[in-house]
């Protein structure tokens, strides 16, 4: 049953990725074709272009200053892929669905790392830190807001340098608990995330004359 349920959410996909070749008014008028025809050929060419096109928050994730087990955990979250309580359960009957952080509400994705008290607690933190105003709480909405930011590059990549160890850190802090039982309050995990972040700009002002006018600025929030 498990395996008709993935090929079946596989074939939606596809279908959904298709909409792409065919005009919105016209359904069945293929935009390839100058007939509206459509063919094997040209349904085939449409989804190598979408599969070797690149998320937009690839530019979040993958930036200098990220470290990779970092970029990695944000990749997996993106995907989505990383192994929360509600996904675990599916395959493993009996197992607790509650959140490892805050154990009031089920434990998905979007309400671990944007929902959770403890969670919110440690984002309001880093982003008055960051000096950003981004309230949000839900992975879609952070995304638009971080790409849509307006400043020197540098700078945004300081900023999606601390999104994604917030990231990296939340779900550390989470396996922690879960599989150690050991506490850790939100501040221990915020300053994990600003300390980590200050050793990255400092490293990289080292070698690179972009990275030095922001070394004072991190150092001294």
């Amino acid at each position: 049953m498990n395996d008709v349920c993935w090929y079946w959410s596989k074939l939606c996909k596809v279908k959904e990725e298709f909409k792409w070749g065919s005009d919105e008014q016209h359904k069945w008028h293929w935009k390839g074709d100058l007939m509206g025809a459509y063919k094997v050929k040209l349904g085939y060419e449409l989804y190598l272009n979408l599969q070797s096109r690149k998320p937009l928050w690839t530019k979040i994730i993958w930036t200098r200053l990220a470290t990779p087990r970092h970029s990695f955990t944000a990749w997996l979250l993106m995907q989505p892929k990383l192994l929360v309580n509600t996904g675990i359960a599916r395959y493993s009957k009996g197992i607790p669905i509650g959140c490892d952080l805050c154990n009031k509400e089920e434990e998905t994705q979007e309400y671990l790392f944007f929902k959770c008290t403890y969670t919110q607690q440690v984002w309001q933190n880093t982003t008055s830190w960051m000096k950003i105003q981004c309230t949000s709480t839900s992975l879609q909405e952070w995304c638009e807001y971080l790409l849509q930011l307006i400043m020197p590059r540098v700078h945004k990549e300081i900023i999606y340098s601390m999104f994604t160890a917030t990231i990296y850190h939340i779900w550390r802090t989470r396996h922690e608990l879960k599989y150690q039982v050991i506490p850790k309050g939100w501040k221990t995990t915020a300053h994990s995330i600003k300390g980590h972040t200050r050793q990255r700009v400092l490293f990289l002002a080292q070698h690179t004359k972009s990275y030095r006018k922001y070394k004072d600025i991190v150092m001294n929030r």
